[in-house]
C-alpha cells in the first residue's frame, strides 16, 4: 500500500471483518449452547444483522462476553473488559473510540491528515489487540473442506455461517429472508478485489431465531383397525393403576365419542378430585394402544398434556402469563411428532397466532383435523376467574375448529361445547370389586374375610371415591385394625387431614434413605424425573429401586410413566409436609439437604446441556427439508418402500448434506436391510465431512457387517477423535467383534475375538458417563453383550472338535443389528 490513508482503510474493513466474525462465533456459541431463556436477549441482536452497523459486533459481544464465561468457557476474550500488562485499556473502549471515529468522521463527515496521522498508528494497534484477545475463541479454517472449527474448549464446534468465501475472510453487507429463504451478501476481504457474492444459509441458521435438534418426544405405535394395521404417532403415558375397575359405562361413552367425529370435535371429562378423570383418561387411550378399542378410523397423532401454569427451566421455575401462555406448549407438544426441532420462532406466537401455525404445519404433512386427537388434562389448574374461564373457551374452540379432536379432563363442569363424561362414584358392585383386588393385592385380611353387605356399607361412607377406598384398603393392610375402626380413623378426618395423617404413617415406615430423598426432591428446582431422582439417590447412598418401592406406599407424589421414563409432581400438601419436616432438622442437617439438592441441580443443568449438545448432531442436520421429514415420518410407521422414495428425493433436493446421508445409511441398514447400499451411503457422508462423528461411527458399524474388523475400528476410533464418546466407541467395537467371531470356523481364533470382544466391554463400562444422554441406552446393550459374549465364550470352549460353523448357523441375520 503506498499511502497512509489505504492503510487505514484497509486496516478498518479488517478490524470490521473480524469484528463480525468473533460477534457472529459468539452468537452460534450461544444458540447451540444455552437454553431459550437465556438466549431471548440476542434475537434482536441477531436481527440486526440483516443491515449491520460498525457497532453492532461490539454491542452484542459485551452482551455475550459474561454469558459465554459464566456457562461455557470462563477464559472468553480475557482483555474485553480487563486491562491487559501486553495491551492496557480493555479492548471495548477502544472499541466504542474506533467506532465513533469511524460514523463521525470515516462515514459522515470530513478526514483530513492529521486523522490519518493519529489513526493510521492507533488503528493498527487496535488490530493487534483485536486478534490477540479473539485468537483462542476464533474459529481454524480448513482449506480442504472449507470447514470453520472452534478449539477444544468450545468442544470443537462447527461454525455453520460462511465467515469465508473462496479462502478469504468476508465482510458480511447484508442478510435477507423472503419466504424462508435466507441469504448472505458479502464482500471478500481483498484490497486488489473484494468481490461480492450471494451464498444461501440454512433455514435454521443464526440469524433465523431457529432452534438447533431436540430429541423426540413421540412414539410410532400400531394398532389393528378393521383387521389391518394402522400406525400412529402418541406420547400416552403408561396406565396409572394396574387394578382399574369399573367405569365401564364412561368407557362405553369415550369409545363412542372417538368413533362419531361428526358428531362432536370435543369431549370433556369432569368431576370432583379423587374419582379418577386422569385414570380414566389414561385407561381410555392404552385400550387403544392395545388394541382392546375397535376404532373406525383411528387418529393419526395422539398428543397428552398435563395443563401447568409453570414450567421448569435452568433459570429455574417460570410462571405463564395468561391462559394462551400455559396453554401453548400443549399445542407446541403436537410439532414434535413431525420434527425434531423447534426454533425459536415457535416461541414468538402465542393464542390464535400459534394455532394458526400449528394448523398450517399439520396441513404441510398431509394431516386432517379428524387425524389429530390432543389430551388436555387438568385444566383447571388453569382458569380462576370468569374472565381466564372464558379465554379458555375460546382457545379450545379455537384448536378445536383449526387443529384437531380435543379430550379435556377438569374438576370443573367447563362452559365447552364439548360431549361430557361425567365421572363420579363407583356402583356398589364397582366399589366392592375394587376393594376386594385391592386387598388381595395389599394384603387386607379383614376386607379379604368380609361380606359383600359390610363391603357396600364401607364403600357407601367413603363415596364410593377410588381415592379414599384406596387409603382404607392400605390403612387396614398396615395396621391390621378392623373396617369399622380403620373407617372411624378415616372418616373423622377432612381430605386434607386425611393425607396428612397418611403421610406420617407412611413417613415413619420408610427408611431414613428414602425420606432424605423425598426431602431432596422438594428442595430441587429442576423437574423431578428418572434422571433427577436417580441422582438424588445416588447423593444420598439408596439403590433407585428403594425409593421406588416407597412411592407405591404413600400418596406423596403423582407418577407419570412413558415408556420407560417418569415423572414425580409431588402434591401441594406433602410438599407442605416436607417442608415442615425440613424445617424441623438442625442446621447441619438442613444443610446437608441443601446441598444434596443443589448438586441434583447442577446435575440436571448439565444434562440440560448434554441434551443441547444433542442439537448438534446428525438429526436436526438431517431432517431440514420437507422430503427428509416426510421420510422420517414414512420410516417411523413402517413405510419402507415409501420412506426410501423419500430419502433419495431428499438427497437429490440437498446433495451435499453429510448427515442425511449419514441417517440414510442408517434407515438402509436397520429398516430396509440392504447392506452395500447402506455402504455406499455412509462412506459418501464420510465423503463429504470427514469430521462427522456420526457418519464416522455409522461408517464403521457397517463395515464390521462387512467382517472388515480392521478398517471398522479405523472409522470408529476417527469417530471417537472427533467426538464420539469413547464408551460408546469400545461399545461399538465389542458387539462388532461379538458378531464376527460367530462366523469364524477356527475355534482358537474365535475365542480370542470373544475375549476381545469381552474386554472391549468391560472397558466400555469404565467409561459410562452416568450424565449421557444415551446413558440407559448403552448401560442396557453393556449389559446384553456382556452376558452374550460370555455364554458364547463358555458354549465354544465346550464344544471341543467342532467347528464354530456347525455350533452356531448364521445364515440369515433377518435384520438383527450385528453392531
Amino acid at each position: 500500500m503506498t499511502s497512509s490513508l489505504e492503510k487505514l482503510t484497509h486496516i478498518n474493513s479488517t478490524l470490521r471483518s473480524l469484528l463480525q466474525a468473533c460477534s457472529i462465533v459468539s452468537l452460534e456459541i450461544i444458540r447451540r449452547n444455552l437454553s431459550s431463556s437465556e438466549q431471548s436477549d440476542f434475537d434482536y441482536l441477531a436481527s440486526r444483522f440483516h443491515q449491520p452497523a460498525d457497532g453492532l459486533p461490539g454491542e452484542l459481544l459485551d452482551k455475550a462476553t459474561p454469558l459465554i464465561r459464566s456457562f461455557i468457557y470462563p477464559d472468553f476474550l480475557r482483555g474485553w473488559y480487563e486491562a491487559t500488562p501486553n495491551f492496557g485499556s480493555p479492548l471495548i473502549s477502544e472499541i466504542i473510540e474506533w467506532v465513533e471515529f469511524r460514523n463521525k468522521v470515516l462515514a459522515h463527515g470530513v478526514t483530513d491528515q492529521g486523522d490519518i496521522r493519529d489513526w493510521t498508528p492507533k488503528a493498527e494497534t487496535l488490530l493487534k489487540k483485536a486478534l490477540s484477545i479473539f485468537s483462542n475463541s476464533l474459529p481454524v479454517y480448513t482449506e480442504g473442506s472449507a470447514e470453520l472449527v472452534l478449539p477444544n474448549h468450545f468442544e470443537n464446534l462447527r461454525i455453520s455461517t460462511p465467515l469465508v468465501y473462496n479462502s478469504k475472510a468476508v465482510v458480511i453487507s447484508k442478510i435477507t429472508s423472503k419466504k424462508g429463504i435466507w441469504k448472505l451478501l458479502g464482500q471478500q476481504l481483498c484490497w486488489e478485489n473484494a468481490a461480492e457474492f450471494l451464498v444461501d444459509l440454512p433455514r435454521e441458521n443464526v440469524f433465523s431465531e431457529q432452534g438447533f435438534a431436540k430429541a423426540g418426544k413421540f412414539n410410532c405405535s400400531t394398532v389393528i383397525c378393521n383387521g389391518s394395521p394402522h400406525t400412529l404417532f402418541q406420547n400416552i403415558p403408561s396406565r396409572q393403576t394396574s387394578i382399574f375397575e369399573g367405569r365401564s359405562k364412561e368407557l362405553e361413552k369415550l369409545k363412542a365419542w372417538i368413533n362419531e367425529p361428526e358428531e362432536s370435535k370435543s369431549c370433556l371429562i369432569y368431576g370432583d378430585g379423587g374419582y379418577g378423570k386422569t385414570t380414566l383418561a389414561l385407561e381410555f387411550l392404552n385400550q387403544i394402544l392395545d388394541g382392546r378399542i375397535e376404532l373406525n378410523a383411528p387418529p393419526e397423532i395422539i398428543s397428552y398434556y398435563t395443563a401447568k401454569m409453570t414450567k421448569w427451566t435452568d433459570q429455574g421455575i417460570v410462571h405463564f402469563r395468561g391462559i394462551s401462555g400455559a396453554m401453548g406448549d400443549g399445542i407446541r407438544e403436537l410439532i414434535y411428532c413431525l420434527q425434531d426441532v423447534l426454533g425459536k420462532d415457535w416461541y414468538k406466537v402465542e393464542g390464535t397466532a400459534l394455532i394458526d401455525k400449528v394448523q398450517q404445519q399439520l396441513k404441510e404433512q398431509g394431516y386432517k383435523r379428524d387425524d389429530v386427537l390432543l389430551v388436555l388434562d387438568n385444566t383447571e389448574t388453569l382458569t380462576s376467574s370468569t374472565s381466564d374461564n372464558e379465554e379458555l373457551e375460546e382457545f379450545f374452540n379455537q384448536v378445536v375448529r383449526k387443529i384437531g379432536r380435543v379430550i379435556v379432563t377438569s374438576r370443573r363442569r367447563e362452559l365447552l361445547n364439548a360431549t361430557p363424561i361425567q365421572v363420579a362414584r363407583l356402583s356398589d358392585f364397582e366399589s366392592t370389586a375394587l376393594m376386594r383386588r385391592l386387598a388381595k393385592e395389599y394384603g387386607a385380611k379383614p376386607i379379604l374375610q368380609a361380606g359383600d353387605n359390610t363391603l357396600r356399607k364401607a364403600g357407601t361412607q367413603l363415596m364410593q371415591k377410588p381415592l379414599l377406598i384406596d387409603a382404607l384398603v392400605r390403612y387396614i393392610a398396615r395396621t391390621a385394625v378392623g373396617i369399622d375402626e380403620a373407617l372411624t380413623s378415616i372418616l373423622r378426618k377432612t381430605n386434607d387431614q386425611l393425607l396428612e395423617f397418611l403421610y406420617e404413617d407412611a413417613w415413619l415406615r420408610m427408611t431414613q434413605g428414602q425420606r432424605t430423598v423425598f426431602l431432596v426432591l422438594v428442595a430441587i428446582t429442576c423437574p423431578a424425573d428418572e434422571f433427577s431422582i436417580g441422582h438424588a439417590c445416588q447423593e444420598v447412598g439408596i439403590p433407585h429401586d428403594e425409593f421406588i418401592l416407597s412411592l407405591d406406599e404413600t400418596y406423596f407424589a403423582n407418577q407419570t410413566k412413558q415408556g420407560s421414563t417418569y415423572e414425580l409432581e409431588i402434591v401441594e400438601l406433602a410438599k407442605r409436609f416436607f417442608s415442615q419436616k425440613l424445617a424441623k432438622l438442625t442446621s447441619t442437617d438442613r444443610e446437608e439437604i441443601m446441598n444434596y439438592a443443589a448438586e441434583v441441580d447442577r446435575y440436571a443443568r448439565e444434562r440440560e446441556a448434554i441434551d443441547r449438545e444433542y442439537k448438534k448432531d446428525r438429526v436436526a442436520e438431517a431432517f431440514k427439508g420437507p422430503y427428509a421429514k416426510a421420510a422420517k415420518i414414512a420410516s417411523e410407521k413402517g413405510k419402507i418402500s415409501e420412506a426410501k422414495e423419500f430419502y433419495e428425493l431428499a438427497i437429490q433436493d440437498d446433495p451435499l448434506n453429510s448427515a442425511l446421508h449419514d441417517r440414510f445409511a442408517w434407515f438402509l441398514l436397520n429398516k430396509a436391510h440392504k447392506l452395500e447400499l447402506a455402504f455406499i451411503a455412509s462412506a459418501k457422508a464420510v465423503e463429504l465431512n470427514d469430521k462427522n462423528a456420526d457418519a464416522l461411527l455409522t461408517h464403521g458399524i457397517i463395515l464390521y457387517h462387512k467382517n472388515d474388523i480392521e478398517n471398522g475400528d479405523k472409522f470408529i476410533s476417527k469417530a471417537n477423535r472427533e467426538g464420539k464418546s469413547e464408551s460408546v466407541c469400545l461399545l461399538r467395537m465389542g458387539i462388532g467383534r461379538y458378531h464376527y467371531s460367530k462366523s469364524i470356523n477356527n475355534r482358537d481364533a474365535a475365542i480370542k475375538i470373544i475375549e476381545e470382544s469381552i474386554d472391549l466391554f468391560d472397558r466400555s463400562r469404565h467409561k459410562l458417563n452416568s450424565a449421557d444422554k444415551y446413558y440407559a441406552k448403552n448401560s442396557r446393550d453393556l449389559q446384553k453383550y456382556i452376558a452374550l459374549s460370555q455364554q458364547l465364550l463358555h458354549d465354544i470352549k465346550m464344544t471341543k472338535g467342532i467347528l464354530l460353523s456347525e455350533v452356531i448357523k448364521v445364515t440369515d441375520l433377518g435384520g438383527f443389528d450385528r453392531a
